[in-house]
């Protein structure tokens, strides 16, 4: 518990940055970690996507 504790707190020179200067770091942070996951499931084949086309529209 005491690794995880030690890992999850900010290094000596990130914390004291003043909170004006760490307000970019949030939405960047947020964006690389976003990039990191990638898709959540393999998108389907073109089969389906034509099949789902065809069915919202009518043309079956």
């Amino acid at each position: 518990m005491l690794a995880l504790t030690a890992s999850l707190s900010l290094p000596h020179w990130l914390a004291a940055l003043p909170a004006e200067a760490l307000l970019p770091m949030v939405p960047a942070a947020f964006l690389a970690a976003l990039a990191s996951l990638g898709p959540a499931e393999p998108p389907p084949p073109e089969e389906v996507t034509a099949a789902a086309i065809f069915a919202l529209h009518g043309h079956v």
